[in-house]
């Protein structure tokens, strides 16, 4: 994610999954091993795996201290145990079946479509929940500024933002928006400099401070101001969408050469 993103190996990871658009391993892991026992549950009713399914689902006392995988998910996920998924057999049709025979096969290739949708259904409805609890940490995730920004209606994150911008200015943007870049306050926090106030010498250079305050770049800043707007001169709505970082904010960084 540092990689995609550009950003500083110190910007917090909860940050970084919420602006690369990946979801934290463990959330994917689990999307994995409910989307891979949705295929074992829906293989051949010959086949052996059907065996132990049907040990998982049985209930286990608390004298019996070992689980497998197979029964902490069976009894953990209710999802996997909802209504019942029909066999997806691999071949409907023989390889020497003639045309005059198609007819008898039919209603299993209709039954095999069917069992297919079911499947992909369930399946959807996994990635469907993963991303809820997904949401729902985001949403539940400490104080902090990128959460501010996210908060105002109709800003971006993601792809959805980075797509738009070069990769330059997408590095910048990440940093401002987390508040991990050059500036002194971030710079001092971390040990690197002896004192986290402006050169300007009006107090700490934070982010807010080096885009609506900072006098050395009041030349800067009143452009930025006449083409964004005084509604928008606001942190959360110059770092929330393409358009405001396109239309004023990338000139404003490039012109004041501080990051």
């Amino acid at each position: 994610m540092k990689t995609i993103l550009g950003c500083y190996r110190t910007t917090p990871t909860a940050a970084m999954e919420i602006e690369s658009a990946l979801a934290p391993a463990w959330i994917r892991l689990q999307t994995k091993a409910l989307s891979s026992l949705t295929r074992m549950q829906t293989l051949n009713t010959n086949h052996p795996i059907h065996e132990f399914l049907t040990k998982g689902l049985r209930t286990r006392t608390a004298a019996v201290t070992h689980r497998t995988n197979i029964e902490n998910i069976l009894q953990q996920f209710e999802i996997t145990t909802r209504g019942t998924l029909n066999a997806t057999l691999p071949f409907t049709r023989p390889p020497w079946c003639t045309a005059a025979d198609t007819h008898q096969y039919d209603a299993m290739d209709k039954a095999k479509s069917m069992a297919y949708t079911e499947k992909r259904c369930r399946i959807r409805q996994i990635k469907a929940a993963a991303h809820e609890q997904w949401t729902n940490l985001t949403k539940n995730a400490p104080p902090s500024q990128l959460k501010r920004i996210l908060q105002r209606e109709g800003n971006e994150h993601g792809p959805r933002l980075y797509n738009k911008l070069t990769r330059n200015t997408c590095a910048k943007i990440i940093q401002l928006r987390t508040g991990h870049c050059s500036l002194n306050s971030y710079l001092h926090r971390f040990g690197q400099i002896d004192s986290p106030l402006c050169e300007c010498g009006t107090g700490l250079e934070t982010v807010e401070h080096f885009l609506l305050e900072c006098p050395r770049y009041s030349e800067q800043r009143t452009e930025m101001r006449t083409k964004a707007g005084t509604e928008s001169m606001r942190v959360d709505a110059l770092l929330g969408t393409s358009e405001i970082i396109i239309k004023c904010m990338e000139k404003f960084i490039n012109d004041t050469r501080r990051l």
